[in-house]
């Protein structure tokens, strides 16, 4: 039996894929499939062959409606600020960040994401690579917790986002 949040992600999905700006670009079956999503105006990321509550995991959105703050986890990092940092993508397993300052892999975060309505939240994170960027250093941070309501806020926002056609 389908639960509804598996109902939003294939009305979603169904959304992407009938607009007329969605671009595809096919790749092997097991690579993912950059395609443009006019819900978030941005880039979406999916594998194939995913159904259900793993779609969710596989898809990836690049979205500008988030904020993220980190603090590197350390003896003597508790008094320091948080840094800023820009969201590449975001998923509800991980994001990729941006950021001036420097990490080390396998490094501990407190990452704190604000959405546009103002709901903040705290989730633990760890390094897991580095990716190239211009002026900033990009990286891969894992999610250490589940956090059931950080998804479901995730999904819902990307939901809510209006269609404008061009």
């Amino acid at each position: 039996m389908a639960t509804q949040r598996d109902k939003d992600i294939d009305k979603l999905n169904s959304d992407i894929s009938a607009s007329s700006e969605v671009e595809s670009v096919e790749i092997a079956s097991d690579n993912p499939i950059p395609m443009f999503c006019p819900v978030t105006h941005g880039l979406v990321w999916q594998r194939r062959n995913y159904k259900g509550a793993e779609r969710r995991r596989a898809t990836r959105f690049q979205r500008v409606d988030i904020r993220v703050l980190f603090r590197p986890k350390g003896l003597f990092t508790r008094k320091t600020p948080p840094q800023p940092g820009l969201v590449l993508d975001i998923s509800p397993v991980g994001a990729a960040i941006a950021t001036t300052i420097e990490l080390r892999k396998k490094q501990k975060l407190k990452l704190y994401f604000q959405f546009q309505d103002g709901q903040v939240f705290s989730i633990m994170g760890r390094v897991k690579r580095e990716i190239a960027e211009n002026e900033y250093q990009g990286y891969g941070i894992e999610f250490s917790a589940d956090k059931i309501k950080f998804k479901d806020h995730l999904l819902r926002t990307a939901l809510e986002k209006k269609f404008h056609k061009r």
